[in-house]
């Protein structure tokens, strides 16, 4: 169950990261979000 579990955690990450690229190619859609 480990390798599912690290499999599984991995692919989190992946999306996590993806957003963020896919995010920042994006631009600043909301240039006054404090965040």
């Amino acid at each position: 169950m480990r390798l599912l579990a690290e499999a599984s955690l991995i692919l989190a990450l992946a999306i996590v990261l993806g957003g963020l690229v896919l995010g920042l190619l994006a631009g600043p859609q909301h240039p006054d979000d404090p965040e």
